[in-house]
């Protein structure tokens, strides 16, 4: 099926890399879907069957742990594509892809996409460059989760959040926030009234606005602008 882009123009980062060539190569195999709240695309250890260019949303890697805890160690949106394990030769993925904004996203089979990457060296180059961010990414959030107070973590995941869904309105709720952080809800609780108190959110039931960006990225610790310069380079 051909791809449908939506009404903004080139709304996946990754696409929006890609020359007339790769681009006119990857297309024809794009399928248009709809991302829904809390659908799962990918389960841990089970087969990966599609990759998905997100065009809004949100979809995030979650590790699950034997006694039913859970933390995000990776975070999706219309800079990237999810199914990335794949492209690194893995069959299987070792976290849960779960839609966490509702959205839309164009997926391509994985088999197809790893022959298109075999034949395409800018293909390739541009996936590898996503790769890697990803990579510093998730090395950066486990050491975020380990050394940093839960203010600051919760500052950057909502800049980071906030870039990957492209606008300042976002439908999360505490509750949610602290699964994604790890932590007690309490925990979100106490950083979520100051970060509201300093006036740099507003919380209202179910969504949280972003109001002063530069603010919040002053509150947020290191490791966002660490994650942001690894993606610079597409």
């Amino acid at each position: 099926m051909n791809v449908v882009f939506s009404e903004t123009k080139n709304a996946n980062g990754l696409i929006s890399e890609l020359n007339e060539v790769s681009l006119a190569g990857l297309c024809p195999h794009l399928e248009p879907v709809a991302l829904e709240f809390r659908q799962i695309l990918h389960e841990t250890d089970r087969p990966l069957t599609h990759a998905y260019f997100v065009e809004s949303g949100l979809i995030s890697s979650v590790r699950r742990m034997q006694d039913g805890g859970t933390v995000e160690v990776g975070l999706v949106g219309r800079e990237g594509m999810s199914g990335l394990p794949a492209l690194l030769g893995e069959a299987t993925a070792p976290d849960t892809g779960v839609v966490q904004m509702a959205g839309r996203a164009n997926r391509v089979e994985i088999g197809v996409l790893r022959d298109l990457m075999g034949e395409d060296a800018a293909l390739r180059a541009t996936l590898l460059r996503y790769a890697r961010g990803v990579i510093v990414q998730a090395g950066q959030l486990a050491a975020c989760n380990r050394l940093h107070n839960v203010e600051a973590r919760l500052a950057r995941w909502l800049l980071m959040a906030r870039d990957r869904a492209a606008t300042d309105e976002l439908p999360l709720t505490q509750e949610f926030l602290a699964i994604m952080l790890g932590v007690r809800r309490a925990g979100v609780t106490v950083a979520m009234n100051a970060l509201a108190g300093s006036g740099l959110v507003r919380n209202a039931r179910r969504r949280i606005t972003v109001i002063d960006s530069e603010g919040l990225e002053a509150t947020a610790c290191e490791c966002y602008r660490v994650i942001q310069r690894a993606f610079a380079p597409l």
